[in-house]
C-alpha cells in the first residue's frame, strides 16, 4: 500500500504488520506569535502549549481506544508520545 503525505508526496511502501498499527501526527505551532498575542513569554507559551497538548494526548488516545470498540480489549500497548 503507497501512502502519501498531505503535500501529496509519495512515502516508501510500508509493509503492514499484523495486530501493528501506526499513526503519526506532526504539529508545527508559531508559539512566538501566540505568546505576543496573549501577553506571555515565549517560555510560557511553550509551558502552556505542552501542557495542553499532554491533556489533548490524553483525550486523542482515548478517543482511538474508543474508536475499537471490543478490539480495544485486545490491545497489548497503547501510547502517544511528545518531542
Amino acid at each position: 500500500m503507497e501512502r502519501r503525505y498531505a503535500h501529496g508526496e509519495p512515502s516508501e511502501p510500508t509493509p503492514a504488520r499484523v495486530g501493528v498499527a501506526t499513526v503519526k501526527l506532526t504539529l508545527k505551532a508559531d508559539l512566538t506569535s501566540w505568546a505576543e498575542r496573549n501577553g506571555v513569554t515565549l517560555d510560557e507559551a511553550d509551558r502552556i502549549f505542552r501542557k495542553r497538548l499532554a491533556e489533548a494526548n490524553t483525550r486523542a488516545l482515548a478517543a482511538l481506544t474508543e474508536g475499537l470498540g471490543d478490539m480495544s480489549d485486545s490491545m497489548a500497548t497503547a501510547g502517544i508520545s511528545t518531542a
